[in-house]
């Protein structure tokens, strides 16, 4: 969820939830890791 749905002083970040059995977080933030460092150019 962007930031900004809990006021202007949290432009810019990003707000998890982690709700999910651990396999499915570790999962989701590996693919969210990826993306990030292709969207960057870095090695994950």
């Amino acid at each position: 969820m962007p930031g900004e749905s809990f006021g202007s002083g949290l432009s810019g970040w990003l707000r998890l939830s982690l709700t999910q059995p651990d396999d499915r977080t570790v999962e989701a933030a590996t693919r969210i890791a990826a993306h990030a460092a292709s969207i960057l150019g870095n090695a994950a």
